[in-house]
């Protein structure tokens, strides 16, 4: 099991381009590095966040120490980020979260606030139904929505990337889903499971376990590609549902960065792509390897803050 996962990982990180493993013993622009988090640790963002620090250790030598600042929903992280200089000292590890605390105007920042150096990785939601559920695609449940709308609730926790999701699944249903705030992702299982909603969002990570147990099956994984994790269970897209929309870890530098220190970031990152044990550790926690350029990275962040703003009312 472990060896697939791995295999998984790293045929992820080759289709993103990963250079020969000779790229590597690169310079960072700074010695010791802080890697600000807006989580607590042990979620999605810390774990990425964590295994790029070791990795970008083992490649440069720098000292690289991860700060967990969750005060503000974020806003505090990223505001210690945009207040440092712009050296390669300081940086941030984020997700569309930042898109969505601004366009829920919780969060006076945006993408635009910061400089995108890379992506670092992705990992998959899913949207999932008990398993005695009378639909098992997403076109049968848009179908069972339609015939009473507002009878069949999605469970969301407002004000973030969940929310978007939801969101993007009651368009897709054309408004017949009804999304109700049902909080946590443990909240949302503890909802699903005692029938007070009839679909749920969750990680491919708890998905597995329940579909183990026989509790739920999962309808989709809300992108166009299969996840490596489970590749037996359908994308949105392949059943013509257009929603695209892995979650993807994001490395930010304070404004202003040169062209300088952005290249030698981006020399490094180069590197860590290259690292077989930066894809191992990231299948350890159902990641896949996701590293781009600094061009291709504000191009992607650009395109993720559009989407986003396209699935908020």
């Amino acid at each position: 099991m472990k060896r697939r996962l791995v295999l998984a990982a790293m045929a992820s990180l080759a289709a993103a381009g990963a250079l020969p493993a000779g790229a590597q013993e690169a310079a960072w622009p700074a010695k010791r590095v802080q890697i600000y988090v807006p989580a607590s640790p042990g979620g999605i963002t810390d774990s990425a966040a964590r295994t790029f620090a070791r990795a970008l250790e083992r490649q440069t030598g720098a000292t690289v120490a991860v700060v967990n600042q969750t005060g503000g929903g974020g806003v505090v992280a990223v505001q210690s980020v945009t207040s440092a200089k712009p050296d390669g000292s300081t940086l941030l590890v984020f997700h569309a979260m930042l898109h969505a605390a601004n366009l829920f105007g919780r969060s006076p920042y945006t993408y635009e606030d910061l400089t995108p150096i890379s992506t670092l990785s992705q990992a998959n939601d899913v949207y999932a139904v008990r398993a005695d559920a009378p639909y098992s695609t997403l076109p049968e449940l848009f179908e069972a929505a339609q015939a009473d709308p507002g009878s069949i609730r999605l469970a969301s926790q407002l004000g973030g990337t969940t929310q978007v999701k939801g969101e993007a699944l009651v368009k897709a249903s054309g408004g017949a889903l009804k999304l109700v705030d049902a909080g946590s992702e443990a909240e949302r299982m503890a909802a699903l499971i005692g029938e007070q909603v009839q679909v749920s969002s969750m990680s491919v990570a708890t998905a597995q376990q329940y579909v183990e147990s026989g509790d739920i099956k999962v309808l989709a994984v809300p992108t166009a590609k299969p996840d490596p994790f489970a590749p037996d269970w359908p994308t949105a897209v392949s059943q013509g549902v257009d929603i695209d929309f892995p979650l993807t870890l994001e490395l930010y530098g304070p404004p202003g960065m040169d062209d300088d220190v952005s290249g030698l970031a981006a020399t490094a990152l180069q590197a860590i792509a290259a690292d077989p044990q930066y894809a191992e550790e990231m299948a350890k926690i159902r990641q896949t390897p996701h590293i781009l350029s600094p061009e291709e990275t504000a191009a992607f962040v650009a395109r993720e803050y559009a989407f986003v703003d396209s699935m908020i009312d």
